[in-house]
């Protein structure tokens, strides 16, 4: 199209350059009306329309698809609902009931007709049912509110329970993590406190131990203090079963034998020096008696006798042998006699109470003196015997032996 218009227009333009050049006398002449050839004009119509052709064309082929109008609003998906309940009376009473059960506060018991069970019953019988749905709910939100009740005052078993019951129900709750999260920290922190506690009691009956062990102790040395030499021997047996330290126990025990060699000096003018206790049977040294560094020969574990009723009821004591010992510990042989190589011997008695214990352990006689008497009373007070019997009764029995120290 655009050639043909450009052919035109030069034709146009060579027409008007001739008339240009004219001579003057034309140039004169009244000037007359131009028109357009007529077949320019044909030529031209026939260029644009067969360009708007050709355009139409080309336009028909790269016309974009039609876009369909949207939707109409009642054309739009509606989401889904569930199936309508059908209307039949067992799952219309499985709901009544639910309902009855939920405002009685029968949420999970009793089994079977509880709010909770009756609901998905109703929910097995229709899937989906809006009202079984939020009796649930209710069931869970009532559950616990209870639960925090309980951990509020600081029943952690029962509101951890209700809890465990609410996740059963609705395991995706956010209430139901929170609040067990909740009872998990209130269980640790109860525990914590419930330990110190436990710890609180142990030092408490620890230091009420050491203390009543102080005072027993205290007690044989006011006795001894005092001279009453029964009641500190008596003291001092109470205060080793009790568990005092065998130290103190041991200082005792020769403060005591002391005491008791004092009063023998003194009562020496009034009466005759009362005779050495028996021997054992076993008593004569012989091969098989020796004992090894630190070891003892005993003829009898004996039970202590009251310090100063020792030699009067001397007569009525029996040979340890004659007793079944049921525990042994062996006297610890003292040092400085190991060292400097002395042996020895010491006469012992005691009583055997009827639990089989060993108390009131006095010394009777001692070669040498004040060398092994406190090993020896300190070894006699940790046995044991089987207690004699009368009428088929266990009875407190007194017997003596001869404990003898000898380095092999």
């Amino acid at each position: 199209m655009r050639l043909f218009i450009d052919a035109a227009w030069r034709r146009r333009g060579a027409g008007e350059a001739a008339a240009a050049t004219a001579t003057v006398p034309q140039l004169t002449k009244p000037a007359t009306s131009r028109r357009v050839p007529l077949g320019l004009l044909a030529m031209a119509v026939l260029v644009v329309a067969a360009t708007a052709g050709i355009v139409g064309w080309l336009m028909g082929q790269h016309t974009p698809e039609r876009i369909s109008p949207p939707p109409s609003a009642g054309a739009l998906p509606q989401p889904k609902t569930p199936p309508q309940k059908p209307g039949d009376a067992v799952l219309s009473q499985l709901l009544e009931r639910a309902d009855a059960a939920l405002a009685r506060g029968d949420w999970l018991l009793p089994p079977g007709t509880s709010a909770s069970d009756l609901y998905h019953q109703a929910l097995e019988r229709h899937p989906g049912d809006a009202q079984a749905l939020a009796g649930l709910d209710k069931v869970v939100d009532q559950v616990l509110s209870a639960a925090e009740q309980d951990l509020l005052a600081q029943h952690l078993d029962e509101a951890d329970h209700l809890t465990a019951a609410a996740r059963a129900i609705a395991p995706n709750s956010v209430r139901v993590s929170f609040l067990a999260t909740q009872i998990a920290r209130e269980k640790d922190r109860a525990m914590r406190t419930q330990t110190h506690l436990q710890q609180q009691q142990q030092q408490q009956q620890q230091a009420a131990e050491v203390e009543r062990r102080d005072q027993l102790v205290a007690a044989a040395r006011a006795a001894l203090t005092a001279g009453d030499l029964d009641e500190a021997a008596h003291s001092i047996g109470v205060a080793a079963d009790a568990g005092v330290d065998h130290d103190a126990i041991d200082r005792l025990t020769r403060d005591l034998q002391g005491a008791q060699l004092v009063a023998r000096m003194q009562e020496a003018p009034a009466k005759p020096t009362p005779a050495p206790a028996p021997e054992t049977p076993s008593a004569t040294p012989s091969a098989a008696e020796a004992a090894p560094l630190s070891s003892t020969e005993t003829a009898a574990p004996p039970k202590p006798l009251a310090a100063a009723a020792a030699e009067t009821r001397a007569d009525d004591a029996v040979s340890a042998d004659a007793l079944e010992r049921l525990r042994y510990t062996a006297p610890e042989y003292p040092a400085g006699a190991r060292a400097a190589g002395t042996s020895g011997w010491v006469n012992l008695a005691f009583d055997v109470e009827p639990d089989g214990s060993v108390t009131h352990v006095v010394v009777l006689g001692a070669e040498p003196k004040n060398v092994f008497d406190a090993a020896a009373v300190s070894a006699v007070r940790r046995w044991r015997y089987r207690p004699a019997e009368r009428d088929g009764h266990p009875i407190e029995q007194r017997a003596k032996l001869r404990i003898r120290f000898t380095l092999q």
